[in-house]
């Protein structure tokens, strides 16, 4: 999953963006990872929704962030994949 998210350090390999710095805290490279887990948005979204991120929760590793306490665990897959899928949704402001 990490190639097919186009973020701007794999928009860059292809020369389609000049800069791979993040737009959201303009302090990181714009990596899959840092777009779902380590920017302060994708963070702040996941822990409103009750989930703890393991450090260093790769986007790889989606489907194995611990279960958050007051989901039951027949919505547990929903969640987190619809969670992935709409983080950057104005919903969430």
């Amino acid at each position: 999953m990490n190639d097919r998210v186009q973020s701007k350090v794999n928009l860059h390999k292809k020369t389609i963006v000049p800069d791979v710095t993040c737009e959201i805290c303009c302090n990181n490279p714009e990596t899959a990872n840092h777009i779902m887990f380590e920017c302060s948005f994708p963070y702040s979204f996941w822990t409103k929704l009750g989930f703890q991120l393991p450090t260093g929760q790769q986007v790889r590793e989606l489907h194995m962030i611990p279960k958050p306490e007051h989901v039951p665990a027949e919505h547990y897959a929903g969640l987190s994949y619809y969670a992935a899928g709409n983080f950057g949704s104005e919903e969430m402001e």
